[in-house]
């Protein structure tokens, strides 16, 4: 019950090239966990559900691919939580600090709460480089990073990485009915790939 099912809300596969199909290799395909049936990871002792991916726009993907849409409204929840964890992602570099999406909670008693994501304190540029090659440093650790097929002969200790942002909930007690997921519109494009509640 506290995997949350993400697949009416996704709208790319682990292992297609979504921000750009001409860009052959730039996926999460070895994104998975062979110790465990599909679909299902165990990452920094919380497992998630992660079967797809959930992008929201940003001024630089809409370049690129203008149906992603801004926001996703009313992800089921539908039960109490002392804890909410995201296993999230951006495209494209930001500034520190600079809020690129929210996670708004709505409450079964009609209240709601925020749930910020800010660039350099939850997530970073979901791709990384060697040292030197537009590589970032401290802030926020990923929980996850694994390799890329396109980088293998360029950059071999290039690859991919995805962070977890754990909101503990102040109001353990009422029921939490549904998420909604929104961008910032900042040139970071957000995506989800897993919510799990305990």
């Amino acid at each position: 019950a506290g995997l949350i099912d993400l697949t009416p809300f996704c709208n790319a596969t682990l292992d297609e090239d979504w921000h750009n199909p001409q860009d052959r290799g730039n996926n999460l395909a070895s994104l998975r966990d062979d110790s465990l049936p599909d679909g299902l990871l165990e990452l920094g002792g919380v497992r998630f559900d992660a079967r797809g991916i959930v992008q929201l726009s940003s001024t630089e993907l809409r370049n690129l691919d203008p149906s992603y849409p801004e926001r996703i409204d009313g992800i089921a929840v539908a039960q109490t939580a002392r804890r909410i964890h995201f296993l999230h992602g951006v495209g494209w570099l930001e500034r520190d600090g600079i809020e690129v999406a929210r996670y708004i909670v709505h409450f079964d008693d009609g209240a709601q709460a925020e749930v910020p994501v800010v660039y350099g304190e939850h997530v970073r540029n979901w791709q990384f480089w060697p040292e030197g090659v537009a590589g970032e440093r401290g802030g926020a650790e990923p929980v996850w990073r694994g390799p890329q097929e396109r980088w293998r002969t360029l950059w071999p200790n290039a690859g991919v990485r995805l962070y977890r942002t754990t909101w503990v909930n102040p109001r353990p007690d009422v029921a939490i009915r549904s998420l909604d997921f929104i961008s910032t519109m900042t040139t970071s494009a957000p995506f989800l790939i897993a919510v799990t509640v305990e």
